[in-house]
């Protein structure tokens, strides 16, 4: 997991980075973390290697409120968290969509529980699998909108329009995936949870317009394991 801490008072960085590495020996989560005190343009370009951020707001160089909607112009899904001496900020961080928000100097127990749900949330989005057989880039769980099995083909239908065919079989697709949030709405499909607009009568209908049967035979388990994971994400 890569980290980036902008933040230009040396004592602030030093804490941030012991309490990061009890994290990472309590959690056994492995981190490579850079720091920087300004955010120049060529950080600004490589932001997207990034999954987490600490944003400072009194830079000697600069203002974070204004560093952190650069931030998200540039990568709008890396986790974003505001780290001051001022409780006024508070407001500010809902502009640029911070995940948290911490006072310093930073207490080590509260840190620590709030650090570990955005760490599992992390690990949820960073989940996936490679194979340059079937694709040239790894793909991502949550990308996934729904893996269709047709003609002794599964077709994995992604968010950003692709559609990638194997001859992997549906059954082996729900065993990878069986952890994040997928369930089976018919023998002939699996469907990522998270992408639901509404569930309508026989059909699911994704938030990307489309439309999924939902079998009778499958209909029960589907609807509890929808609603388990509402329940989970409220």
């Amino acid at each position: 997991m890569n980290i980036l801490i902008i933040e230009d008072k040396e004592q602030d960085v030093k804490q941030l980075k012991e309490i990061l590495f009890q994290v990472e020996k309590h959690r056994k989560i492995s981190f490579n973390i850079t720091s920087v005190e300004f955010l120049s343009h060529n950080d600004l370009l490589s932001l997207f290697k990034y999954d987490l951020i600490f944003l400072g707001i009194e830079l000697k160089n600069g203002n974070g409120i204004d560093i952190g909607k650069k931030i998200r112009y540039v990568n709008n899904k890396v986790k974003l968290v505001i780290v001051t001496h001022h409780q006024r900020y508070i407001l500010d961080g809902y502009k640029i969509k911070a995940d948290r928000y911490f006072l310093k100097p930073l207490n080590k127990e509260f840190f620590e529980k709030e650090m570990v749900e955005i760490f599992n949330d992390l690990t949820n989005d960073l989940a996936g699998i490679y194979d340059p057989s079937l694709y040239e880039k790894k793909i991502y769980f949550k990308d996934i909108l729904f893996i269709e099995f047709y003609l002794k083909h599964s077709k994995v239908y992604l968010y950003n329009g692709k559609i990638l065919e194997t001859k992997m079989p549906l059954k082996d697709w729900a065993n990878i995936v069986n952890t994040y949030n997928f369930a089976y709405s018919h023998k002939s499909f699996i469907v990522n949870l998270l992408h639901i607009k509404k569930i309508n009568g026989k059909d699911i209908i994704l938030k990307t317009k489309h439309v999924i049967p939902l079998s009778r035979h499958y209909k029960e388990r589907f609807k509890n394991a929808y609603t388990l994971y509402v329940n989970k994400k409220d």
